[in-house]
């Protein structure tokens, strides 16, 4: 028998709390925030996302509405396009459940209305809480930090290491150290402004980037420390143009997962080749001192502009590619910023290319063999959801009572058997793996919106239990026993009822 949990977990996950909620909200408002999430077998069983914060402290939040697989990210968007962003550093090299099924717990468990993606990169973005009087009083700080720079490059790489590492304390909530650091860029800062009147000195050499060999223990610090110090001048060109944001965030993470791994001539290489790309970006002219139109640069913003909703498109209905598509999109966004505009339309050639094959390898609508209405399944879809759902609830309770039964018979005929109902309960935590696999199988069949897939799903469910050992030792288990036991029966019943509801959809 299921445990009563006080109504936290209605079988599908625990629904997210008011601040959890707040948080998405913030997302979709273009925010970066934070999210742990547990997930058993083929479903989520809980979410938290939250501002800040240790991640020990909301993991045990999360485990508040169940046990099973923990991963833990960074949450970003803008509108309904909602990602959840796992880490390679952090060890997570695939999605915990489909997507799928991370779409139906964010409509139907956390309410929550949206278009959520599994992402995963090799370094989580840096979170600063907005609301944090030290973030704001150290943002106010970052024009005066690159107008420094400007006007005293010698002195770059100094205040460029002291606002990374400023950055680095206020993201690990380390106050006293980033208020002691915005203490010392605002002294570093105003000593710029009012130079001593004295003579002047031989200024000093801008600090390079240099290649820290393995053995060095604090190669990874340094390099992070020099990655850092480029966050400032990236705010300033993504504020030039927006546009560049995803390009230039992914090479920042890119190099924080080579540190993390120890690549650290990588990293190197990449560091140099961001910092001039950065500059790049910083040195050129705006749009009004820009003589005639660039054919190339046309053809791009012609082709970006017709790409961008196909590309939306194709990694909703095909999510296996969207990583692929959406690298291969950047790519272009870079060289279009490079200003290498020809490189970005051949670029964006071969996306749509590839944007085309993903939208015809994505699971279709199949009109033609079962002369489907086009939409109706899709009009259907929460209705047959809850059919499901609520079918196989009515198996799982009715299974316990025959179980529970297959326990009583047991101590009638074999008293000497030491614990019946630890039998019973391994019998019922077993089907549950059973009742779990198929509402997913279910479920993710009718995502698809097609009713050749979910005929297939419920013959591959059907073919599951005539081979299930489990189902056929209960089964067998009735005659010596002398008990009668429905099992197998009441899974066939459902499946013809399946059959049966989605072919109300099929046109005669």
């Amino acid at each position: 028998m299921a445990k009563d949990d006080g109504g936290k977990n209605d079988g599908d996950g625990q629904k997210i709390d008011g601040e959890s909620r707040e948080c998405l909200d913030q997302v979709k408002k273009g925010k970066l925030r934070k999210f742990v999430m547990i997930c058993k077998g083929a479903s989520i069983v809980s979410l938290v996302v939250y501002k800040k914060g240790s991640v020990d402290k909301y993991k045990k939040q999360a485990k508040e509405g169940g046990t099973g697989q923990i991963c833990f990210g960074v949450v970003t968007g803008k509108g309904l396009d909602i990602n959840f962003q796992l880490a390679r550093s952090d060890g997570f090299e695939k999605e915990p459940v489909k997507t799928t099924v991370l779409r139906h717990y964010m409509e139907e468990v956390a309410e929550f209305k949206c278009k959520p993606l599994f992402e995963i990169v090799n370094s989580p973005s840096i979170v600063l809480d907005e609301d944090d009087p030290l973030v704001q009083r150290f943002l106010k700080l970052q024009a005066a930090a690159l107008s420094a720079c400007d006007t005293h490059p010698e002195r770059a790489g100094e205040i460029n290491s002291l606002c990374v590492q400023i950055g680095g304390r206020l993201d690990q909530e380390l106050l006293e150290q980033a208020e002691a650091g915005i203490n010392q860029l605002e002294a570093l800062l105003q000593s710029l402004a009012n130079p001593p009147s004295s003579g002047t000195t031989a200024p000093e050499k801008t600090p390079e980037v240099k290649n820290e060999p393995s053995s060095d223990p604090n190669a990874a610090q340094k390099l992070a420390d020099t990655l850092k110090t480029l966050k400032p001048l990236i705010d300033k060109a993504i504020e030039q143009d927006p546009s560049r944001k995803n390009n230039l965030f992914q090479s920042m993470t890119q190099i924080a997962g080579e540190i993390k791994q120890g690549l650290f001539d990588d990293a190197k290489t990449h560091l140099v080749v961001l910092a001039k790309q950065v500059q790049g970006y910083l040195a050129q002219k705006t749009p009004e001192t820009t003589v005639g139109p660039d054919p190339a640069k046309q053809k791009y913003e012609s082709l970006r502009k017709q790409l961008e909703p196909l590309l939306n498109e194709a990694r909703r209905a095909n999510p296996e590619k969207s990583n692929g598509l959406l690298n291969l999109w950047n790519y272009a966004i870079d060289q279009a910023d490079a200003a290498n505009f020809n490189n970005a339309v051949s670029v964006l050639g071969k996306l749509e290319e590839a944007i085309r094959k993903a939208l015809a390898e994505a699971p279709k609508k199949d009109t033609d063999r079962f002369g489907i209405r086009e939409g109706i399944v899709a009009e259907r879809r929460q209705q047959l959801e809850e059919f499901f759902k609520k079918r196989v609830a009515d198996i799982q309770l009715a299974n316990e009572s025959d179980v529970n039964g297959l326990r009583v018979a047991i101590e009638e005929q074999s008293p000497d058997e030491e614990n019946p109902g630890k039998i019973e309960d391994e019998i019922n935590s077993a089907l549950e793996v059973i009742y779990t696999d198929m509402r997913a199988t279910l479920l993710d069949s009718l995502a698809t919106e097609s009713v050749d897939a979910v005929l297939k799903a419920v013959q591959e469910c059907r073919e599951k239990i005539d081979n299930d050992e489990l189902i056929r030792h209960l089964m067998t288990a009735q005659d010596s026993l002398s008990v009668e036991v429905r099992f197998q029966d009441r899974f066939d019943e459902l499946f013809d009822e399946v059959l049966a509801e989605v072919s109300k959809d099929a046109v005669a």
